[in-house]
């Protein structure tokens, strides 16, 4: 999209417009060449284009690094706790900058981790945990998606991102890698396999395999690097093609993704496309509207009508206690709280028995609290 001037392209959104106002715009707009002294409709230019959204890298390396290291808060990276706070604001900034307000309003935040040409989620947090058991791995898949999805602005996903879409594969059988089979290459466990390296199948016309190899033998992923073609645009079905059976094999996780998704739509105050009308608690951290934001554990109350929600993150390392006598909302007493959505296991029934409840590593949970 930066290819395009911002003049042709606000002239596109007000005929859209005139079609329907709730027509999404949204592209690319990486790098602001400047180029022969145009506006281009880029990430920098943000003020120029009101209404036409932008892919918010900055929001998806705070949850999850695409390059696969381990920099993102679900693969516990603390440091990255403030950033994914003012991600759920709408945007924590471009390239580091912590300013709220890195766009005019929360719609032009296209909120994503992970898109067509780079690596699923699935395999970016193999490649960045790969010592991970599958548990702790579906764990991070189901954090990851969750932030995603409740954070302010636009909720991108990609096909098969609920059920842990992956672009590996073994091109002598044209299957899926089974999580096991990643995990152990990835751990070091087996020898590489001569499947896993990309190479130009002529009969297929497609390469196989997710990942290039540099001239030093290095792994660099989907990428373009120099003269290396890693992206997987060019990959062709075999590695671009989508496993069905991962539906049913990951039928609680597509439940759960599925019901944070109709709790977003059902409160419009938790999407408005307003800054000052975000629904969220007063700022008690220096983290505007975040309730407490650091060391890895992100807590938030939403506010929609006669209905209020204490959100939870917890990507600490820890187990953590909320509500009474714990370290978070120690005055506050849950019995008898509804839980909306979650994936820590206690909190699997509707109705919280105790007055606190202990969440796991790598969880979050959405429970509903009576106006006070």
């Amino acid at each position: 999209m930066t290819l395009l001037d911002s003049t042709t392209m606000n002239k596109l959104r007000a005929e859209l417009t005139a079609i329907d106002p709730h027509i999404i715009m949204y592209g690319e707009g990486w790098w602001d060449s400047n180029l022969n002294h145009i506006s281009e409709t880029s990430l920098n230019n943000w003020k120029e284009v009101p209404g036409i959204g932008f892919f918010n890298p900055s929001e998806r390396d705070a949850i999850v690094n695409n390059g696969g290291s381990a920099d993102g808060f679900a693969s516990r990276n603390t440091a990255s706790t403030t950033k994914v706070a003012r991600a759920l604001l709408g945007s924590e900034g471009w390239n580091g900058n912590d300013a709220l307000q890195a766009f005019w309003t929360p719609s032009q935040s296209i909120n994503y981790v992970e898109c067509h040409d780079s690596f699923t989620l699935n395999d970016a947090l193999w490649l960045a945990n790969p010592n991970d058991s599958v548990l702790t791995h579906q764990a991070r898949l189901i954090l990851a998606n969750a932030i995603n999805i409740i954070a302010n602005g636009v909720t991108f996903m990609e096909t098969g991102q609920e059920f842990g879409r992956s672009k590996l594969v073994d091109p002598s059988s044209l299957t899926p890698l089974s999580a096991t089979q990643v995990q152990a290459y990835q751990s070091g466990t087996t020898a590489k396999p001569a499947w896993y390296a990309a190479s130009w199948d002529t009969a297929k016309n497609s390469y196989n395999g997710l990942f290039g190899v540099d001239s030093n033998g290095k792994y660099y992923g989907n990428y373009w690097q120099g003269s290396n073609l890693g992206t997987t645009i060019f990959a062709g079905d075999v590695v671009n093609g989508i496993n069905w059976d991962n539906v049913k094999d990951n039928q609680h996780d597509v439940d759960l993704i599925s019901n944070l998704i109709k709790f977003k739509k059902s409160n419009p105050q938790f999407w408005p496309d307003d800054y000052s009308k975000l629904a969220f608690s007063p700022d008690i951290m220096g983290v505007e509207n975040v309730t407490n934001a650091s060391n890895g554990v992100i807590t938030e109350e939403l506010a929609s009508g006669l209905d209020k929600y204490l959100v939870v993150f917890n990507a600490s390392g820890n187990s953590v206690t909320i509500g009474q006598g714990g370290q978070f909302y120690g005055s506050l007493n849950l019995t008898g709280k509804n839980v909306i959505v979650s994936n820590e296991g206690s909190l699997s029934a509707n109705q919280i028995s105790n007055s606190s409840v202990t969440m796991s590593d790598l969880t979050f949970a959405i429970i509903q609290l009576p106006f006070s």
